[in-house]
């Protein structure tokens, strides 16, 4: 068996571990944000270095250049045998730093937020969800760069809404014309997400809705799961055609309806041949970040320098709202880092790669960076869930971190993408929210919300012994 096959291997004992101690450290009530990141970057780092190491080495059919995208056409064996032990230490190192009690004793003296409903949250949820979906529609309009940050931070509110509307669908608590209003919108949203063809945003949406049907009705919905994914892989097949096909306008960004004209067309053409919808083809080139990773430990640093944390720096003005600092510089690694390592066209100035974190961590300081990063991200990750530790218990607080913390899946972003958004738009949910009179906020000693936390679920797992 290879390299890469056994790598693999071991990151799936790590997603099994981390989810036997997720029960057996009763956080099975909270948000799954370390099993959530082991199986992302399994999904996107580990199973195609293992399933597709022929194609890597050249010796299956060659994918060359797809659009603007340099596919490399063979990586030698030992690159990527070190790209893939590279995933599996840093997915190592995350669990290493969430398991390590460092998070617990630096954060002892801290407080811990809890969160109830004021009144009946439902009519509030739902303006906050339609005001998220308008939100979100103006965000794709032509002229929306200015405001585009407090737009984001109010589709931010409406994906919450969204988590809390199902929340308390599910729990039982909802009106039948509450619960069109909740379909419909969701169906809206889903909808305009995947027109625009950033399949991430359905995705974190169903990851959020998912995890949140398990939290209240204490099963995973399999039939659900089973349907929907071949529809994902279908729709992710489908916009490498969508890429292709888009017409790429120098003077502004094409429209919602030439956008559904193009997925249309796309999906037509693959319906009438079948072949072309190449699943495999889909997870090599737009699902795996494998060979980016490995193109970047094979020209570093012998051909490009490591970057020395500059991206880090950088990303301190993404932490300013654009409306506070309309001049702020555009972060643009989506563009220079690609064009560094010849992963797409030197004359190509539209199409943008992702920056993957942990490949952030590699370009930056080398497989050190890798180790170290991931480990201080598993503290942050334990420290996230320190400070909404009484989610375990209470419906209210889950609502409010299930949002948060999904927004951390989004491993394809560098550092300033996931963390950027994440100190932008919780100060503004948690004030919304209370301006609004939806919810009402207390801190409590992370101790005694921890202590509150283990004794409720002790108690609910003997009455269920006991029946």
């Amino acid at each position: 068996m290879t390299c890469e096959a056994w790598s693999a291997l071991g990151e799936i004992a790590l997603c099994w571990f981390a989810l036997w101690r997720r029960r057996c450290a009763s956080r099975a009530t909270t948000f799954p944000l370390i099993p959530g990141l082991l199986l992302t970057h399994l999904t996107l780092f580990g199973l195609p270095a293992a399933l597709f190491r022929d194609q890597f080495l050249g010796f299956d059919t060659g994918l060359g250049i797809l659009g603007s995208i340099v596919v490399p056409q063979a990586l030698s064996p030992e690159t990527l045998r070190l790209a893939a032990l590279m995933v599996l230490a840093g997915m190592l190192a995350l669990l290493v730093g969430y398991e390590l009690p460092l998070a617990q004793a630096l954060l002892a003296p801290l407080p811990s937020i809890r969160v109830t409903w004021r009144r009946n949250p439902v009519p509030g949820a739902l303006l906050l969800m339609g005001c998220g979906l308008i939100a979100a529609i103006i965000e794709k309009g032509e002229h929306a760069k200015r405001i585009e940050g407090i737009l984001d931070a109010i589709a931010f509110v409406g994906l919450w809404a969204m988590g809390a509307l199902w929340l308390l669908n599910w729990r039982g608590l909802m009106s039948r014309s509450g619960r069109a209003a909740t379909w419909s919108m969701t169906a809206a949203l889903m909808s305009l997400e995947i027109v625009q063809g950033a399949l991430w945003r359905p995705l974190i949406d169903s990851v959020l809705l998912l995890s949140i049907y398990t939290r209240a009705r204490g099963r995973m919905p399999w039939m659900v799961i089973a349907l929907a994914l071949p529809f994902f892989l279908i729709m992710a097949a489908a916009k490498i055609g969508f890429r292709v096909l888009l017409p790429q306008n120098q003077t502004g960004t094409p429209g919602t309806l030439e956008k559904i004209a193009t997925y249309r067309q796309s999906l037509e053409l693959a319906y009438d041949d079948p072949a072309s919808l190449d699943l495999g083809e889909t997870l090599l080139t737009r699902m795996s970040e494998t060979w980016v990773l490995a193109a970047v430990v094979e020209r570093s640093p012998r051909f490009v320098p490591y970057w020395g944390g500059t991206t880090y720096l950088s990303a301190g003005w993404s932490l300013i709202p654009r409306l506070l600092m309309p001049d702020k510089p555009s972060e643009d690694s989506g563009q220079d880092f690609p064009h560094r390592y010849g992963i797409i066209n030197s004359d190509d100035h539209q199409t943008s790669t992702n920056f993957a974190a942990l490949i952030e961590m590699y370009a930056n300081f080398g497989p050190s960076g890798v180790i170290i990063g991931m480990a201080l991200f598993g503290v942050v990750c334990r420290a996230l869930e320190l400070i909404f530790a009484d989610a375990a218990t209470n419906d209210a607080t889950y609502a409010l971190s299930a949002p948060i913390l999904a927004s951390l899946l989004l491993i394809e972003q560098p550092f300033h993408g996931a963390f950027g958004g994440f100190v932008q738009h919780t100060p503004f949910l948690i004030a919304t929210l209370a301006l609004c009179g939806i919810c009402r906020f207390a801190l409590i000693p992370i101790d005694l919300a921890v202590a509150r936390a283990n004794r409720a679920l002790a108690a609910q797992a003997a009455s269920y012994g006991a029946s």
